[in-house]
């Protein structure tokens, strides 16, 4: 790959989401905990801008109370892609019994890993669950039973998306949009 990356979300619009998404989240639990659960590896510049964001709008008593920040890996056994073959990598590591859970997602294509999380988090007994993402690739949609509640950005499934936290074999997480990859 290149070092000329075609861009296709910029960081400036990437940040203005992020603002829109964490005010609605703010406003949905006024008053209430959350605890944040970011999918590794994919998820954690979004996650990490979008509870400072929170973090930030909550500072004068009109948001959250309190924003807790949790992370999950599941991988496929081997090439499976159903979600009974899943495999948890790294847990959460406090309970979410009870509480409000947002999973923070970077992309959601077929849903399978959001459907296999919610599970695994609704039988932990979480209170309530919702899906924060930052791309939707609703042509890539294979379930019909995941609601998707926040969605930063929905993209054509047009090619491999990379920056932002998502990768090209580990490279180019840190870049600060999100870049395609032309079909070749």
């Amino acid at each position: 790959m290149s070092a000329t990356h075609r861009v296709l979300v910029s960081e400036d619009e990437i940040l203005e989401k992020i603002e829109e998404i964490a005010a609605q989240i703010c406003a949905d639990y006024r008053g209430k905990e959350i605890v944040l659960v970011g999918i590794l590896k994919g998820a954690f510049m979004f996650l990490t801008d979008l509870a400072r964001e929170i973090e930030h709008l909550s500072q004068d008593g009109e948001g959250v109370s309190a924003c807790v920040i949790e992370f999950m890996s599941i991988s496929s056994y081997g090439n499976s892609r159903q979600p009974g073959d899943m495999r948890i990598e790294l847990d959460v590591r406090s309970s979410v019994h009870g509480r409000n859970v947002i999973i923070v997602e970077d992309v959601a294509d077929s849903l399978e890993t959001l459907y296999r999380v919610r599970q695994i988090l609704s039988e932990n007994g979480a209170a309530e669950i919702r899906v924060a993402v930052l791309l939707q690739k609703p042509d890539g949609h294979k379930r019909d039973d995941v609601t998707l509640d926040y969605v930063c950005f929905k993209i054509e499934h047009a090619g491999f998306v990379y920056g932002f936290g998502m990768d090209v074999e580990e490279k180019f997480r840190a870049l600060p949009f999100i870049a395609v990859a032309d079909p070749e």
